[in-house]
Formats: C-alpha cells, structure tokens, sequence
C-alpha cells in the first residue's frame, strides 16, 4: 500500500512549521523533517510493517503538460483540494491497473471526487486529535483544577443505597411485593384434618417395638424386661399433647397468612456513607427520612434476620414409649459426693460500678433516644466522621400492604459545623403489592 503525499500538502505542512510552539507546530516540524530525510534518501520513500502489511509513503509525480491541460478542463488548479485530485487523477492514469483513492476527512474534496468519478476513503471521526486547547482554555483548566485540590481539603459526603439487590444511585426503582389472601375457616379446618391424617394420634400401647417375648439379656448377665409406658403417660399424650398440637396447627394456619405478608413487605436495604474528602466531617448530624409511603421497621432488625417466611408447620408430639429394665443389677448405683466451697470475697476483683462510660467520638450515635420502629425519622450524630472512611447502615424499610401501588421517597441528610453545604440525596421506589391466593400455595407447599 502506498500514500502518496500531494505538493500542496507538502506546502501546508512546510507552512505550519513556523506556526509557534503548538501541538500542530510541533506535529509540522516533525513531519517535515520525515519528509526532509525521504527526499535525501537513495529511493525518495519511506516504509513501515503494519502487520503482513507494508505501508509506503511516496511523494506524488509532477504534472506532465498534456496531463496538466486535461486537469485543468476539470478543476481549478489554483485551488489546493483540485491539485490534490488532479495529482491523484494523474497517478491512477500512469497506474491503471492499481487502485487509487483519495483519503480525507473533509467533505468538499469528497464531493469533487465524486463529480469526476474519483474514488475516496473517508477519514474516521476517531482518527482526529481533540482540537488544541488555547491559553484561555489552559487557565480555565487550572483555576478547575486549583478549584477541585481546594474542596478535596474540605469533608465531602457521599451516599450508596441499595434495596432489594437494586442500586438506586441509578434511578428509580421497581420493587413487587407478593401477598396471600387470608384462609377462610373452611379451609383451615381443611388443612387441619390434612395434618391430623398425616400424623394420627396413636391408640395401641400393648406391644413392644422389639423381642415379644418382652426378656432380653442386657450386660453382665443381667436379664432386662420391657415395660409398656404408664397409663399416666398415655393419657397426657392422648388428652394434653396431642389435642394442643391439634390447636397449635390450627392456630398456625389462622396467622400464617398475617405473619407472611408482614415479612413480605419488610424489605432490607443497606446505605453506605462516606466521606471522599480530606478531612473528617465535624459535629455530624445525619437523617434518615421517609417523605411518602412506608415506614422504618425496629432498628433491632438486621438484614440478615428477614428471610422468606417458612411453611413451619408444628411437629406432632412423640408418642410415649416403653422401657426396658433390669431384673438383676450386678452394678448399683454410686451416690454422687458434693463439694464444699468457701466464697472468699477478699481475693476477688470488681470493676468499677460507678466508672463513667466514654463515647466513642467515631462511632454514630443516636441522637435523643433509640427508636422502636415505625417510625419516618431517624437521627444520628457523630463527633467526627473520619475522611477516608465508610459507615455502612443496615435496616429495614416496612410498606403500607393497603396500598397495591404506592411510591416511597427516601432522603438523607447529612450536615457538620465544617461543611459549607449540608449534604442531600433523594432515593425515589414504586412499589406494586400483587395478593394471591393462600391456600393453593400452602397446598402446593406442603404436597398435599
């Protein structure tokens, strides 16, 4: 492949030599003095390996007369873009059997081209140097720079948020929210009977899992018999345990679909604080705020600690068993010794009962009191939120379930007697609560 340097771009390029100290300045010279070592060169060119490629740079011929007088029926020769088609058009007529193009990134050559039946290959937008930037632009560059050393010594606050897996620094957010319809008596009595099938309470204590004959040898040569449970405990399985698992199931099934769709809407969200600047944020003072919709659920709660509600359903009692004893014990029974102790309080150490407990300055603190949930504001304070350094909040956020579409807005404020500006960011999540019905999923649950 070779690139054919045309005269006028030679001269634009020599005339830009002497153009100051600029990036393009620079470019020229070095370009020029490129040029300057083909022209000295035995063969007048320049190659380079570009993959299995060689890349050839030539400079173009000179007009012949004749060659010139057909040019010049065509375009304007004065012009320089025309004498670089001219050029081209007169290297594609000594090469005929050689593809030639013109390569450029600007449109009026393009057009020429096109009106003379010239082929050409755009320039990509890609291939272009940013323009050059002026003095002016060069101050405005380090006064913004001297702007930004100038607040990086001052805190600066930042916040993440994400709930539900969902980062709501990118915009809002879509939450569903799934909920069961309340069983009918019918049909808890259903699943109570389901149950009880399932597990029925057991009559026949007469015989022994093993040896009907009801005599084994133990160790030692001892002989052990077995014994059935005692009617006492039979009858408390019978009429105590059993008909209180039977009223424990039920109870279950009445408040599942309540305990469920309390959890449903319980959702976990983790906000991680963090000051990005170069010095610690002094006397913070740090909200939490629910603007619309939902409240905060008990600060007790972590993330961890909600889960998906769990079909539990109560085991049923063991029914009582019977034992086998010793006929003739060889090994009695050893009493068991106690051990006198004396307490001797003067060899003991106590802490201080009446010591004061310090405040760490680092941590956050709530400011007041303690919340206990519900609740659309929390506080905290801080002595001094250190630069450098993250504090991660994980808590929960309870939905309104009468609402089957509803938006929450989340706001954080931060503020400190050394930030010029409080800081504020605003979370915004639609949430939609779709109820289904309980009993079909308890069914297919429990594999009924």
């Amino acid at each position: 492949m070779e690139l054919i340097v045309a005269r006028p771009v030679q001269e634009e390029i020599d005339r830009l030599k002497n153009d100051g100290n600029g990036r393009r300045a620079k470019r020229a010279r070095k370009t020029n003095s490129l040029f300057r070592e083909m022209i000295v060169s035995t063969d007048g060119n320049r190659s380079w390996s570009v993959g299995k490629k060689i890349i050839t740079l030539v400079f173009a011929e000179p007009f012949a007369k004749l060659e010139r007088e057909q040019c010049q029926s065509r375009l304007d020769l004065s012009r320089p873009d025309d004498e670089i088609i001219a050029s081209l058009i007169y290297y594609k007529i000594s090469a005929s059997d050689e593809k030639v193009s013109l390569l450029t990134h600007d449109t009026n050559p393009m057009l020429t081209c096109k009106q003379n039946g010239v082929s050409f290959v755009p320039i990509p937008d890609e291939w272009l140097l940013p323009p050059e930037k002026d003095d002016r632009d060069k101050q405005i560059d380090k006064l913004q720079s001297d702007l930004r050393n100038a607040v990086n010594r001052d805190p600066q606050v930042e916040v993440d948020f994400n709930i539900d897996g969902v980062d709501l620094g990118k915009g809002a957010s879509d939450i569903r929210v799934r909920m069961l319809e309340h069983l009918s008596p019918e049909q808890v009595t259903e699943l109570v009977s389901e149950m009880e099938s399932r597990h029925p309470m057991k009559i026949n204590f007469s015989q022994q899992d093993d040896f009907s004959d009801g005599l084994r040898i133990g160790s030692l040569g001892s002989f052990k018999k077995y014994e059935p449970p005692s009617q006492a405990d039979i009858s408390r399985y019978q009429k105590e345990e059993y008909p209180e698992w039977i009223e424990n199931v039920r109870s279950f099934f009445e408040t599942y679909t309540e305990h469920y769709n309390h959890i449903s809407v319980l959702r976990p969200y983790t906000l991680t604080l963090k000051n990005v600047g170069r010095a610690p944020v002094e006397n913070m003072i740090l909200k939490f705020e629910l603007l619309e919709g939902g409240t905060f659920g008990s600060p007790d709660i972590k993330n961890s600690q909600v889960t998906k509600p769990r079909l539990d359903v109560p085991l049923p009692p063991e029914p009582p068993k019977g034992k086998w004893i010793d006929t003739m014990s060889v090994i009695s029974a050893l009493a068991r010794a106690g051990y006198p102790f004396e307490l001797n309080l003067s060899k003991m150490s106590f802490p201080a009962i009446n010591k004061p407990i310090q405040r760490d300055r680092f941590a956050f603190h709530w400011r007041d009191c303690r919340p206990i949930g519900d609740e659309k504001k929390w506080t905290w304070e801080c002595d001094e939120f250190r630069h450098g350094s993250n504090k991660v909040f994980e808590y929960c956020i309870n939905f309104d379930n009468s609402k089957p579409l509803q938006t929450v807005v989340f706001r954080v404020t931060a503020s400190g007697s050394n930030l010029a500006d409080a800081f504020s960011r605003t979370f915004t999540m639609s949430v939609s609560i779709n109820t289904e019905p309980a009993y079909k999923n308890i069914v297919d649950a429990l594999l009924l």
